[in-house]
């Protein structure tokens, strides 16, 4: 089988999950950055914090974002909303006849956090659910889609996979670099970080990316250690009751003693 062949194939399937004839791809004008862009959700869950910056940083009063019920179920809605600065610009459960429009006035589907799974799909023209259907939709009509995020990038894989998931011959990793190497002929672009996106935007270069503020790390108290000489010491002043400082380890001695002469340990709360 050839490649026409294959995308002959692609176009009939997403037309059964459509539930409707592809009709030639529209005309849209330039009108800039941020502007006619459709932000197609998955739910994985690495970058989601990037990729809402990015769509932050991006604005524009022409994007729209469809998000997939398995985003919404694991992040929820709010924080998207947030980002697109209005609520009526985000979809949750579109129609198809709203899927097919989104797509065809699009400047470019930004496909955010794909999932592994949905490349293989995507690669092998078995766009089995709505959110992957309308990425299949925008290759064969000739809308750039740009990809970035999610788990297709092994590098941020957790240490417990496999190793032979993650480089080798015929390894998980080899396969899905295949994945989107087609997809790359289909138009497709994926990146690991939303904001590599930038360079492949118009006008990228009057964009900036705001970074996420570094999370606070709460600073433990310093490890201390409270010893059977030191509830002599206290007990030979007069303290019949000794509070624990924060992290304080209490040798196994020093506890019997402080019982053998009443003195109470108070654990910080």
């Amino acid at each position: 089988m050839n490649e026409s062949e294959l995308k002959a194939i692609v176009e009939q399937v997403v037309r059964l999950l459509l539930a409707r004839e592809a009709a030639p791809a529209p005309k849209v004008a330039d009108s800039g950055p941020g502007r006619k862009l459709l932000f197609v959700i998955n739910g994985s869950e690495h970058g989601h914090d990037d990729a809402l910056a990015f769509i932050r940083s991006l604005g524009g009063k022409g994007m729209k974002a469809v998000a997939s019920p398995c985003y919404v179920e694991r992040h929820g809605i709010d924080a998207l909303v947030a980002a697109m600065g209005c609520p009526d610009r985000v979809f949750t459960n579109p129609d198809l006849k709203q899927r097919e429009a989104f797509v065809d006035q699009a400047e470019a589907v930004i496909y955010l956090l794909p999932a592994r799974a949905a490349i293989g799909k995507l690669a092998n023209a078995m766009p089995d659910d709505a959110t992957t259907a309308m990425v299949m939709r925008a290759m064969l009509r000739g809308v750039p889609v740009l990809a970035a995020g999610g788990d297709c990038d092994a590098a941020k894989w957790p240490k417990t996979t496999p190793p032979a998931m993650k480089q080798g011959r015929g390894s998980y990793t080899e396969l899905l670099n295949e994945c989107l190497d087609r997809l790359a002929g289909w138009g497709l672009q994926y990146r690991a970080e939303p904001a590599e996106l930038l360079p492949l935007l118009p006008g990228a270069d009057k964009i900036v990316i705001e970074q996420n503020p570094p999370k606070e790390v709460a600073k433990s108290a310093p490890r201390s250690f409270l010893t059977s000489e030191d509830i002599k010491k206290k007990h030979a002043d007069g303290a019949r009751e000794i509070k624990l400082p924060p992290n304080c380890t209490v040798t196994d001695e020093a506890r019997e003693l402080a019982s053998s002469l009443s003195v109470k340990l108070v654990e910080s709360p």
